[in-house]
């Protein structure tokens, strides 16, 4: 049998140097500096709450998307009106999972008229289509993803981290 003793100087000093450690990862975690110089991040994937208004535009969608990395063709691919479901399926459920870790809900948007912008994105490393679908309503971002035009492909949010099966 193995005994060991901590004296209460050792559970201090590793208190201490815990608490120092957690510190240090706050202040760089919560400092702005050199990861948000443009070319050290790919892009802005979760889009600010004034990067959604006002994208009421062709070229204010092309933009919005070219904030985020993506180079699209400059008209879009399909403009649908679409409404969102009172009532949510699994599936549902979870692509607004998905949008809420890029800082957007469609919670209360359900039952609500939106329209949806798919565009054709032309530098995404994959071998077929990818496209880009901004959902919008009154002229703000409340949604959107990027996804592969083959049914067995993949859907993720504006980072592609941010992934939900298909």
């Amino acid at each position: 049998m193995f005994i060991y003793t901590v004296k209460g100087q050792n559970v201090k000093l590793v208190c201490s140097i815990l608490a120092s450690l957690l510190v240090i990862v706050l202040v760089v975690a919560l400092t702005p500096g050199k990861m948000n110089e443009p070319g050290l991040l790919e892009a802005a994937a979760i889009p600010t709450e004034s990067d959604c208004k006002g994208v009421d535009t062709p070229e204010a969608r092309i933009a919005f998307l070219k904030a985020r990395g993506y180079d699209v063709e400059n008209h879009e691919e399909e403009i649908s009106m679409l409404t969102i479901p009172a009532v949510w399926n699994p599936y549902f459920q979870a692509y607004n999972e998905m949008q809420k870790k890029q800082g957007m809900d469609l919670e209360s948007y359900k039952g609500k008229s939106v329209e949806r912008y798919t565009f054709v994105i032309k530098n995404y490393d994959y071998n077929g289509t990818v496209l880009a679908d901004l959902i919008i309503y009154e002229g703000r971002v409340i949604a959107g993803d990027v996804r592969s035009a083959q049914k067995d492909g993949f859907l993720h949010g504006f980072d592609k981290s941010n992934a939900i099966g298909v």
